[in-house]
């Protein structure tokens, strides 16, 4: 359909880009919100009342506390992802390497490290991308773990004509997005990408591509 084009991966880059501004949007509002509060390390847990043998309602004597979501233990959370206003290498502090995912967020007052690779493109090889980009990254979630650091890889897919990999919900459920935010994003990443389908099928008989199209707005800096 696009041999005519010669800027073809640059059109498919074009379109992933798109849907990844989509995805982003909520994680870096989720770290502002987190970065701007108190780092937790301890939620104290309410009791309920209960009937104790003689019939009267109280409560035990003894507080219960349990960890709070792994975000909420630090406010220096930093986002790097293929939409930066400027290039920006896999954080040094890390581990020195050129290859990066092409979103990844990382705190080093907990080290640890969210890295989420996009797929954007026909359903039909989905498992082998998932694959291949999983087998990528290897060697680098070995060397974040000898660094002391705790890494974790979302491979997620959105297909070219509107539909989403479960995996991406899972990312936001991992990622303790609202709901109603993250219904919104799905729904928008899922038509962004038809969408963008759809214009590079009306540029189809064009010599040249021009990436002016903006089906998305970049999102802000965490």
């Amino acid at each position: 359909m696009l041999s005519c084009i010669p800027e073809t991966r640059e059109i498919y880059n074009w379109r992933h880009d798109q849907v990844l501004r989509v995805i982003v949007q909520p994680i870096v509002e989720k770290l502002r919100e987190i970065n701007s509060s108190t780092p937790n390390t301890l939620v104290q847990k309410k009791w309920g009342k209960y009937q104790s043998d003689k019939g009267v309602y109280k409560k035990p004597e003894v507080s219960l506390s349990e960890k709070p979501h792994f975000l909420e233990q630090a406010n220096d959370w930093k986002l790097i992802f293929d939409e930066d206003e400027r290039t920006r290498q896999f954080p040094q502090i890390i581990f020195n390497i050129a290859l990066r995912p092409d979103v990844v967020r990382y705190s080093e007052t907990i080290r640890r490290i969210i890295m989420i690779e996009l797929t954007c493109g026909k359903g039909e090889n989905f498992e082998d991308q998932r694959a291949r980009k999983s087998r990528r990254y290897e060697q680098l979630l070995v060397e974040i773990e000898t660094a002391g650091w705790k890494g974790d890889l979302f491979t997620v897919e959105v297909r070219c004509r509107g539909f989403y990999h479960d995996k991406l919900l899972r990312i936001f459920n991992f990622l303790n997005i609202p709901r109603t935010k993250k219904k919104r994003t799905l729904n928008t990443a899922v038509l962004v990408s038809f969408k963008g389908s759809y214009t590079i099928w009306l540029s189809r008989y064009n010599k040249t591509w021009s990436d002016n199209w903006q089906l998305a707005e970049r999102p802000g800096t965490v």
